[in-house]
């Protein structure tokens, strides 16, 4: 069966910003976790609520489908401006203050950019994570992606040196992780931990939530419980997904399933009290993951959950 861990308070609070005249990074080009008022600010997409707003320029890094492939294009996946030079860059679109278009720094860590009828807004917040959002014809502003501009945010596969886990096709056996040919692996590959970046089906709620889901104003929406994902496959077969708990002692039925020649490793849980069936897919190279569900609200038809992202990276501070 499935239970509820305990869960922290939500944090309510604003999240502050420096003040912008303050030095922003050398070289000016790098994302900025205090950007200068006429320093440039460099963003990975993290999260694209609405991708009809610029016509599907926009792509989140964690945006894969069930076989680790990227769900659009990765000269979607950058925000930038440099206001200095009078230039912009969200995803595909560019804009430069050359073909008309206003390019400028505010107070706060607020980036604007003004085209036509349509005005951007980059926020850039204390976490290091910075919001867009448009506003029409003097209209009410809308979020529609979710950034992180922190100096060390790195895209999936962008870090050479990382290298592949080569962790598929393996399994905790004799007091140690295997290979299926008993040769030994590294300990990370029995002991899986992500953090949720994307949730897309609502099955499980409150109970799953993305970590970058955050408002306007920075703060997250989601409790930070929710946000993790993680097996110690060396203490019995359970899996803690956000702040549901899985266990065999419990009554669920959990299988460690082959993946794909090296690529992933592949876990299923079949949750009879929950009436639903998970598959959780942990790609070699990238270490960003997949949960798929079947049943529940949704039927038998297998469709996403949740992308994950296993790399082990620092979390932005939003809860603290």
């Amino acid at each position: 069966m499935y239970t509820h861990r305990g869960s922290a308070l939500l944090l309510v609070a604003v999240l502050g910003c420096a003040d912008p005249s303050a030095s922003g990074p050398e070289g000016g080009g790098g994302k900025a976790d205090d950007p200068a008022a006429a320093g440039d600010v460099a963003c990975l997409v993290v999260h694209v609520l609405d991708d009809n707003v610029l016509e599907e320029g926009l792509t989140a890094v964690f945006d894969i489908d069930d076989r680790g492939s990227l769900q659009g294009d990765q000269d979607g996946t950058t925000v930038s401006v440099s206001p200095g030079e009078g230039r912009a860059r969200l995803g595909h679109h560019a804009f430069s203050r050359s073909n008309g278009d206003e390019i400028e720094a505010l107070a706060s860590h607020r980036y604007v950019v003004t085209a036509g009828d349509r005005s951007f807004e980059l926020r850039v917040f204390e976490s290091g994570l910075g919001t867009l959002t448009v506003a029409e014809d003097g209209g009410s502003p809308e979020h529609f992606a979710t950034l992180d501009c922190r100096a060390g945010a790195k895209a999936p596969n962008d870090d050479a040196a990382e290298g592949a886990a080569n962790c598929a096709g393996t399994r905790f056996e004799s007091g140690h992780c295997r290979f299926d040919n008993g040769q030994f692996a590294e300990a990370r590959c029995c002991r899986p931990s992500c953090d949720v970046v994307l949730v897309d089906d609502g099955e499980f709620e409150e109970s799953l939530g993305a970590l970058y889901d955050v408002d306007t104003d920075g703060a997250p929406n989601v409790d930070e419980d929710a946000t993790s994902l993680g097996a110690d496959l060396a203490k019995g077969t359970a899996w803690s997904i956000g702040t549901m708990r899985f266990t065999e002692a419990g009554g669920d039925a959990i299988s460690r399933q082959p993946g794909l020649e090296s690529l992933f490793q592949r876990w299923e849980i079949d949750s009879t009290e929950a009436g639903v069936k998970l598959e959780i897919r942990i790609f070699d190279q990238s270490r960003l993951g997949t949960i798929t569900i079947r049943g529940g609200d949704g039927g038998e038809e297998k469709r996403p959950l949740a992308r994950l992202d296993c790399r082990g990276l620092t979390r932005p501070s939003i809860f603290e």
